[in-house]
């Protein structure tokens, strides 16, 4: 009910917000568009508002005119001091880094926007881990692992917990692509310590099983399986299942193999997962035998 205006117009009155932004965003082909209106809280009235459209790649052009249209409606300067400057564009390449990484998938480029994360704010540990990401990526391992070390120190030093963790992570996966299996461990058991990160189970458990420690193995992935369930990740709480399964058939366990491949079909049954198809395969496989 948060959506509604009148709820979150009351919500905001108890936070003493004297103004809220609202709006909308809609996608056609590569073409956005996004309506926005400024609310004042104690009248409920719209002060403001603005429609502004355009390419999806051109969408932090549309990000910054947006909030300059806010900004000079309250007569506020646009003028920063030079620390204010530099912080805002290294978030806004992060942004742009991110964009062209995972939406756009243009690494050239989004290699290019996090270096200048970094040049221009060298104490964010976000571009050196946006480069360490994408030298993975180019399976330039050596300079992967100098950009995460580089980053796992700055995240230490802010004592951002969660950039701990996901950077030991990828560093365990570094470790773990290398055959290097102690420290890959090691590395996500670090993680762990710091933040618990969604993958790390499953990715200790491959790590245990491909060491023949069926036991430990199985405990891992009942975890990244929990994990997977509880926060909705259909497609990976479907996959882990069909691994944990093919584990307790290794470990000898194979009616509480059947049982929670029976238990994952009939939650899913009818809907759009082309891997139940390999669940539905394995259970009647183990059934037949």
């Amino acid at each position: 009910g948060l959506t509604d205006e009148n709820t979150f117009l009351e919500i905001n009155k108890l936070l003493g917000a004297k103004y809220i932004i609202v709006g909308s965003v809609s996608k056609i082909d590569n073409y956005i568009k996004v309506n926005m209106r400024l609310l004042d809280v104690e009248t409920g009235s719209v002060a403001a508002s603005v429609n502004m459209e355009g390419k999806l790649n051109k969408i932090f052009d549309i990000q910054r005119k947006l909030a300059e249209y806010i900004a000079k409606y309250f007569h506020k300067t646009l003028a920063k001091s030079d620390n204010e400057t530099k912080s805002v564009t290294a978030e806004e390449n992060y942004s742009k880094g991110v964009f062209d990484c995972w939406i756009v998938h243009d690494h050239q480029k989004a290699m290019g926007c996090f270096q200048r994360v970094a040049d221009e704010n060298p104490d964010s540990p976000e571009g050196y881990y946006g480069m360490g990401y994408e030298y993975l990526h180019l399976k330039d391992y050596t300079k992967a692992l100098e950009q995460f070390n580089y980053a796992l120190n700055l995240y230490k030093q802010k004592k951002d917990k969660y950039g701990t963790a996901r950077t030991y992570l990828k560093i365990g996966e570094i470790h773990q692509i290398n055959s290097n299996y102690s420290d890959a461990l090691k590395y996500y058991h670090l993680s762990l310590k710091e933040d618990e990160i969604d993958t790390v189970y499953s990715r200790i458990a491959e790590i245990e099983k491909f060491m023949d420690n069926m036991d430990n193995a199985i405990k891992y992935q009942e975890k990244a399986v929990k994990i997977f369930k509880k926060l909705e990740y259909h497609f990976s709480y479907i996959s882990g299942v069909y691994d944990l399964a093919k584990m307790y058939v290794n470990a000898g366990k194979r009616s509480k193999a059947i049982d929670i491949l029976k238990d994952t079909e009939m939650v899913y049954v009818g809907k759009n997962q082309p891997i139940l198809v390999q669940i539905v395969k394995l259970r009647e496989d183990l059934e037949n035998k």
